[in-house]
C-alpha cells in the first residue's frame, strides 16, 4: 500500500524538497494567458513567444499543461527545430531511446538556464504529493560542490511540445516519446526565471543518492533552526 498524500508531504519536507510556490489563477490571469497563446499559435516563423505578461513564466506553463495538455522541454540551446530521439535514462535509470518532457511548469527551466560548457553534473527531481494538485509538487536541485560560486547559468528556453505520442516514464511527472517531435512554440527563461535560484544546494559527487538525501535533510533542517 502506497503512503498517503500526507505521509507524502511530511516526508518530502523532511528531507528538505521544495515546494511549488502557491499559484493563484484568477479569471484576469487566465484570460492574459488564454489570449498569449492564442497569439503564440498564430505566429509563423521560429515561434518564439512573447512573453510580457507580469505572471512568473512558470505559472504560464503549468497552465498550458493543466488546461491544454502540453509538455515542457528546457534547454540552454534555443535553436531546436526539431527534437530527435537519443538513448538515454529515465528518472529511475531505465535505458530508452526517446525524447523527453515533462508536465511541470517549474522543473523544464531548471534545465533550460544550465551552462553546459561549465556544468556537466547535477542533482534533480520533481515529484507529485498525489495526482491533482499542481500546488503539492517537491523539487530538489543541486549541483557539485564549488560550482554554485561559478554561477553556472545562462539563458535558454522552455519549448512547448504537444502531448500526442508521449507516454509517462517511471517519473509521472516525467514524459517519454520514440519519435520526433516539432515543438509548438518556445518561451525564452532567463536565471531569475527560475524561482528556486537562491534555494539550490550543492553535493559531494562521491555521495549516493542515499547520502545525498541525507545531507540534504540535514542541511534543510539546519537552515530551519
Amino acid at each position: 500500500m502506497g503512503l498517503s498524500s500526507n505521509a507524502k508531504s511530511l516526508a518530502f519536507t523532511a528531507l528538505g524538497f521544495l515546494r511549488t510556490p502557491t499559484i493563484i489563477y484568477t479569471e484576469e490571469k487566465v484570460s492574459a494567458f488564454e489570449q498569449l497563446w492564442d497569439a503564440a499559435l498564430q505566429q509563423n516563423g521560429d515561434r518564439q513567444l512573447d512573453y510580457h505578461l507580469p505572471y512568473p513564466k512558470y505559472e504560464f506553463l503549468f497552465h498550458l499543461s493543466s488546461r491544454h495538455g502540453y509538455l515542457m522541454h528546457g534547454s540552454p540551446d534555443i535553436n531546436i527545430d526539431m527534437f530527435e530521439p537519443r538513448v538515454q535514462t529515465t528518472f529511475y535509470g531505465k535505458r530508452v531511446k526517446a525524447v523527453f518532457a515533462a508536465s511541470d511548469g517549474i522543473w523544464p527551466t531548471f534545465f533550460a538556464i544550465l551552462d553546459r560548457r561549465v556544468l556537466s553534473q547535477y542533482r534533480n527531481g520533481c515529484f507529485s504529493v498525489d495526482a491533482n494538485l499542481t500546488s503539492r509538487k517537491r523539487y530538489f536541485f543541486s549541483v557539485p560542490k564549488g560550482m554554485l560560486s561559478e554561477e553556472p547559468w545562462t539563458d535558454g528556453v522552455v519549448y512547448i511540445l504537444p502531448r500526442a505520442g508521449f507516454q509517462r516514464s517511471d517519473n509521472p511527472n516525467e514524459w517519454i516519446c520514440p519519435q520526433s517531435v516539432k515543438p509548438v512554440s518556445k518561451i525564452h527563461i532567463s536565471p531569475a526565471d527560475f524561482p528556486f535560484l537562491s534555494r539550490i544546494t550543492e553535493y559531494d559527487p562521491g555521495d549516493s543518492m542515499p547520502k545525498f538525501f541525507i545531507r540534504q535533510a540535514l542541511s534543510s533542517r539546519l537552515a530551519r533552526d
